[in-house]
């Protein structure tokens, strides 16, 4: 975008989501979104702002009053469907974050209504737009190596170290009645192991025992295969200590390896060199911020989305599934 785009927006939720989307938004919008925070709390990160003062309604009603034109939802999981359905009833554009809900009730309802009133609805997966997740996803389109053979993800992350100013038994991650979980707040590689291998279908699902003291999922694996036979392997947990996020993808002719902390991509055709790319001027905010531009712009121009509802209701399902316990 060459200027500031004149659409209005509105946050709902000004978690650590909430508050990124704002700070990018800054430098998106002609004028800042104004904020529905049920709470009325004061945010944590946003006390100097370059534009007026932050705008917050406690109330959804009054603040879809405003009439924004687009929707940011950002408050807890168990949560999003409520607030999507108003805003899209009110006509307003959606951006929900992962995952689309805790359960798939109401979906098809808020799909019929975005339909009918021909609003733009994105769920929030942003790895979609990392720069080496898009050329591995380019590579795999153009069978550049051939056929998949088999794909694996690994997720594993310290759930206590993630946000060091709150006590991580009491983030919506952490509660099931908020709809946390490790198969719904990680589904970021469900999402990816649906793009990169559409034709991806569950097997089943797995539940390891974990040991922080929380009453979600902390420990799951999903076990996918393909009708031409290849297979796939998605492992999530909350308990890497140091962290990894890596993908494996096994070809007929060749490897592929992503690691998101070391931020490379390597590309192994057979009997031929390995080839090495990275993005050395990477930075985590740059996804937010692609996704926020082309959010934006398929608004303003009227184009389609990906992940779209459909999209984001297929990555539920198998987050939902229900898991054997091991």
């Amino acid at each position: 975008m060459l200027k500031p785009s004149p659409l209005r927006f509105l946050i709902c939720g000004l978690g650590s989501i909430g508050e990124r989307h704002y700070g990018l938004l800054q430098n998106l919008l002609a004028e800042p979104p104004i904020i529905y925070r049920s709470r009325g709390l004061a945010p944590r990160t946003l006390p100097d702002l370059r534009h007026k003062p932050l705008r917050i309604f406690t109330d959804l009603d009054v603040a879809l009053a405003e009439k924004p034109d687009a929707v940011l939802i950002c408050n807890p999981t168990s949560l999003h469907m409520t607030v999507a359905l108003r805003a899209a009833q009110a006509g307003c554009h959606l951006l929900i974050e992962k995952p689309l809900s805790h359960t798939l009730e109401d979906i098809d309802q808020l799909m019929e209504v975005v339909e009918k009133k021909k609003l733009v609805a994105m769920v929030a997966y942003m790895l979609r737009f990392h720069p080496l997740i898009i050329k591995m996803k380019s590579i795999l389109d153009k069978k550049i190596l051939g056929e998949v053979v088999h794909y694996q993800s690994r997720w594993s992350d310290f759930m206590p170290d993630w946000h060091p100013w709150e006590d991580y038994k009491t983030s919506y991650a952490a509660r099931k009645e908020l709809g946390g979980g490790v198969s719904l707040t990680l589904s970021h590689d469900l999402d990816l192991a649906y793009w990169l291998m559409p034709e991806l279908q569950l097997v089943k699902s797995v539940e390891h025992a974990g040991s922080l003291p929380i009453d979600v999922d902390q420990k799951s694996e999903f076990y996918f295969s393909s009708p031409d036979g290849a297979t796939a392997l998605v492992q999530l947990d909350y308990l890497g200590q140091p962290p990894c996020r890596q993908i494996n993808i096994e070809c007929e002719n060749g490897h592929l390896f992503f690691d998101y902390h070391h931020t490379l991509l390597k590309i192994s055709p057979k009997s031929q060199p390995e080839e090495i790319i990275t993005a050395p001027d990477f930075q985590r905010n740059d996804l937010y911020r692609d996704e926020l531009i082309y959010f934006i712009n398929a608004i303003e121009n009227t184009l389609p989305v990906q992940p779209n509802l459909r999209d984001g209701r297929k990555v539920l399902t198998w987050a939902v599934q229900p898991r054997e316990l091991l």
